[in-house]
């Protein structure tokens, strides 16, 4: 009778985009290198911190400069405050786009004679 060999092997599918040693001040995304300069626009710069550290991965190439890339991606940084004001500002800006939305549809509604019984709450 062989016995089962018992083993601490553990496997998980790797994370291709983690980064660690993020700064808390700071919030990263990844972008495809042709929006760079549209995300620039927005306020995000390339992240060059030499202490992020990302898994290299065969094929991704050499690296040219200090910009953190992962193969066409480029990390990108913004200071987390303004972060959250740009979240703040498009989340309003979607809130007020679905509320006229609404409101259209629901004076389309009237305007037809089909009652709406639906009241849609924002969770």
């Amino acid at each position: 009778m062989t016995r089962a060999k018992k083993t601490d092997a553990h496997w998980e599918r790797p994370d291709l985009l983690r980064v660690e040693s993020k700064r808390p001040e700071k919030e990263y995304k990844w972008a495809r290198e042709d929006n760079v300069e549209r995300l620039q626009d927005e306020g995000w710069k390339t992240s060059q911190d030499p202490r992020l550290k990302t898994d290299r991965v065969e094929g991704d190439g050499a690296q040219l400069d200090t910009t953190v890339r992962r193969r066409e991606l480029v990390l990108m940084e913004m200071p987390a405050e303004k972060a959250a004001a740009r979240r703040t500002y498009w989340r309003t800006k979607g809130e007020e786009q679905l509320k006229a939305i609404r409101e259209r549809f629901q004076e389309e509604a009237e305007r037809r004679g089909f009652a709406v019984h639906q009241h849609f709450e924002r969770r």
